[in-house]
């Protein structure tokens, strides 16, 4: 879950400030604030440049 955390950092998002309810609710919250702001491509680009394979 630190690794979460730390990419919602670097995005520049306190996910601190978000109910603990486990990984599954987490990365649905990044991707949900990303979206609403249409910036989705932005995380996806994050996310793979992280995990390319």
């Amino acid at each position: 879950m630190d690794e979460l955390h730390t990419l919602s950092f670097d995005l520049g998002i306190d996910s601190e400030t978000w109910p603990n309810e486990g990984k599954p609710a987490l990365v649905r919250n990044l991707v949900l604030h990303f979206l609403k702001q249409g910036r989705l491509s932005i995380l996806e680009e994050k996310v793979r440049g992280e995990r390319p394979y």
